[in-house]
């Protein structure tokens, strides 16, 4: 059994990297892979790498890098990040390690190219509104202090409007998607490709919280990616490659 290790900071990562952790562990399964998948915070203790066979990075922190490489494989999953960010994945590079592009606008030749990571596939959704009921709207955020700035514009009117975020506890909501006529969302990586991979997009608005953030920079994903239909769950390639190891 292969032991893959996914470096999780929770004091320095959003729930987005929690949700992108449980799409390969779910795909692990999914593809009856002979592999487990822990969570671990080299942060609080710095040996913890040392217990996995491989390391994923979905985050890369320069100064955690040298542990990482010291210790055995490790591949890091690259988005789109602002360029002086991702150049240590780059720098360190070694016959042990990969980079590989989670998402198709990552401006730099990375080892693999991989579809983006979404938490479930469309036979595992819940199923569509009955078209009789009276038709909803849902405003989802990870960020409850930002879900009232999210436009409401779209909402045709008349619609019952549900407002979910992280505070309610019900996140990964992904499943449950298709229960609504019209999503309204910020364009983060998790959902960005949730719509675009489950056929959701002709009902989503997305939109690019906080202006440019120092990692999570959407406005490139919505003027650039706009368009890309996954034709893989890039979690599913994952996951088979962890398999081929």
């Amino acid at each position: 059994m292969i032991k893959v290790g996914w470096f999780y900071p929770p004091h320095i990562l959003g729930l987005g990297h929690e949700v992108m952790f449980r799409s390969v562990e779910r795909a692990l399964v999914r593809n009856q892979v002979d592999a487990t998948i822990t969570k671990f915070d080299i942060t609080a203790d710095p040996i913890a790498v040392r217990a996995f066979d491989l390391v994923l990075v979905d985050i890369d922190l320069p100064s955690f890098k040298e542990w990482f490489w010291r210790n055995g494989e490790t591949w890091t999953l690259l988005r789109w990040m602002p360029t002086y960010w991702c150049k240590n994945a780059f720098d360190c590079r070694d016959k042990k390690s990969r980079v590989i592009a989670i998402e198709p606008i990552v401006p730099y030749n990375c080892d693999v190219a991989i579809e983006p990571l979404v938490y479930c596939n469309r036979d595992e959704m819940a199923p569509p509104p009955h078209p009789y009921l009276r038709q909803r709207a849902l405003v989802l955020h990870s960020d409850p202090d930002e879900i009232a700035s999210l436009p409401t514009s779209s909402i045709p009117h008349g619609m019952i409007v549900d407002k979910v975020s992280s505070k309610f506890g019900l996140f990964p909501f992904t499943k449950q998607l298709y229960k609504y006529n019209r999503i309204v969302s910020g364009a983060g990586y998790c959902r960005f490709w949730e719509t675009q991979w489950l056929g959701l997009a002709d009902r989503t608005a997305l939109y690019a919280m906080g202006g440019r953030r120092f990692i999570n920079d959407q406005p490139p994903r919505l003027e650039l990616a706009t368009g890309h239909t996954p034709t893989q769950n890039g979690a599913d390639q994952l996951a088979l490659m962890i398999g081929a190891q």
